[in-house]
């Protein structure tokens, strides 16, 4: 069920069409059953443009929205001339009116002429209602008794189309808004969060921490002897070992390049340390295989404690640790 929604929302254009595509269908059906041979011929000729946007015309853009905009004002009308206004065939024009806004919003250009279009279309078919015209009286006959039925039925399916449509437009906004929200507080490369999301966390949180940088040794070496594709992955192997072996609350950050902060809250600077060491070992004791490559990672890192009211200074000290310790040796942990 989930796949089925997901499906949904991601192709809502679509879902679209093939609603109008099932009413049209519908209304052949009815048409034909009443032997009313032109309208059915109407909705044969709109099941052909559906078809031909739904599955030969790929991908349907908003443009095909359009298309098919302009096919309801069109279809509303003509079955209104049949019937003299009265079926329920303004719901049509109504609803899409609407629905228009949602579905195509890089031709807010065009709004104006939408407008138009559909306040012609209603205009032209409250018209016929009011003076009760009708171009074809015998088909209108045909059908007088149903014309309340027909417009309850109209009314559902523009009302079922504008619910499914806003409802699945409505979660893919939330989607994508949630892509947003991800994307501004995490590295998109590793995943790891990035220098603003900690920065905010700080702000926001009155804690005490122990705190890690933590920088691959040689990386260049890396990137230049194996190419940046494989340093990519490197990058990506390090920031996963560091999610997985981190507690609940505790916070991995890539700070930039190849360096990297942990986050401790609550830790005291052995408790980080020991922390720390147990990763990098982790790290460096098995090889990154890739693409033939077998890479052994090493990382040296500076830890040390903090507060809210103090973090920059403390990320000084930890990024001066860690580079005391690549003057010494590097594949170490340096603690205050």
């Amino acid at each position: 069920m989930s796949r089925l929604v997901d499906w949904a929302t991601k192709e809502k254009n679509k879902l679209f069409m093939l609603l109008c595509l099932a009413v049209h269908v519908f209304y052949v059906i009815v048409f034909a059953f009443f032997q009313c041979w032109i309208p059915c011929g109407i909705n044969l000729l709109s099941v052909s443009v559906y078809l031909w946007l739904s599955f030969f015309k790929r991908p349907i853009t908003e443009g095909s929205i359009i298309i098919a905009y302009f096919e309801i004002n069109i279809y509303s009308v003509s079955c209104s001339l049949f019937t003299g206004g009265e079926f329920g065939f303004l719901f049509f024009v109504v609803g899409t009116l609407s629905l228009i806004f949602y579905l195509v919003p890089s031709y807010r250009r065009f709004y104006w002429l939408f407008h138009i279009v559909g306040l012609f279309s209603s205009v032209f078919i409250v018209t016929l209602w009011w003076f009760r015209f009708t171009f074809y009286p015998e088909i209108y006959r045909k059908l007088q008794n149903y014309s309340f039925t027909f417009s309850i039925l109209n009314m559902c399916f523009i009302s079922l189309a504008i619910f499914i449509t806003s409802y699945f437009f409505m979660r893919d906004m939330r989607k994508t808004r949630e892509r947003l929200d991800y994307n501004v507080n995490h590295d998109l490369l590793t995943g790891l969060y990035n220098r603003r999301y900690v920065e905010e966390y700080i702000a926001s949180h009155n804690i005490n921490f122990a705190i890690g940088m933590l920088d691959i040794d040689d990386f260049k070496h890396i990137n230049d002897m194996y190419g940046h594709h494989l340093g990519d992955v490197v990058l990506k192997t390090v920031s996963d070992a560091f999610v997985n072996h981190l507690e609940e609350g505790q916070l991995a950050v890539r700070w930039g390049g190849e360096e990297f902060i942990l986050l401790f809250p609550d830790y005291t600077v052995p408790q980080a340390q020991d922390k720390i060491n147990e990763i990098c070992r982790i790290i460096s004791s098995s090889a990154i295989n890739e693409d033939g490559a077998k890479i052994y990672v090493t990382l040296t890192a500076g830890v040390c404690d903090g507060n809210s009211l103090n973090f920059e200074e403390a990320v000084r000290n930890a990024d001066n640790l860690l580079y005391y310790g690549k003057r010494h040796g590097k594949n170490q942990v340096v603690a205050t």
